[in-house]
């Protein structure tokens, strides 16, 4: 599953709009119907195409065990627990992470993951999977 950051959640989180180790995050699930633009998209009111289906409630779910730690110089990672639907029926392309904060035109969008395909679950878990924890690493300039 590959990411990528929107464009506005380094101003987010160079301003402390954005604290990824203390702030409400949620990962929702968009179909192929949306179209991810890391430069024009900043508030999750952005999204279009967001998943419909049995198990699955608009806006996703929140993130739990988030931290972000230091790995090296200049580099940090960040690590959350899998984010599951259980019993659930769902077709996806996307997750979108962002900040929770009520109103959908006010929820700062941070990134999106492409599962490189559609991903689906007919009555059992949907999982958003991270790879040992790892949501995603940044590296900080100048190291």
């Amino acid at each position: 599953m590959s990411s990528n950051f929107y464009d506005s959640f380094i101003e987010d989180h160079a301003t402390g709009r954005v604290n990824l180790a203390t702030d409400q995050l949620r990962l929702l699930l968009a179909t192929t119907g949306y179209r991810p633009d890391s430069q024009g998209h900043r508030r999750r009111s952005d999204i279009k195409g967001e998943v419909v289906g049995d198990g699955y409630t608009p806006g996703g779910k929140p993130l739990t065990g988030q931290k972000l730690e230091r790995a090296g110089p200049g580099l940090y990672v960040f690590l959350a627990a899998t984010v599951v639907w259980p019993e659930s029926v769902i077709r996806a392309r996307w997750a979108v992470l962002y900040k929770a904060r009520g109103p959908a035109a006010e929820d700062e969008l941070i990134a999106y993951f492409d599962f490189g395909a559609d991903q689906s679950s007919v009555g059992g878990p949907f999982a958003a999977p991270w790879d040992n924890g790892v949501v995603f690493e940044l590296a900080a300039l100048g190291g």
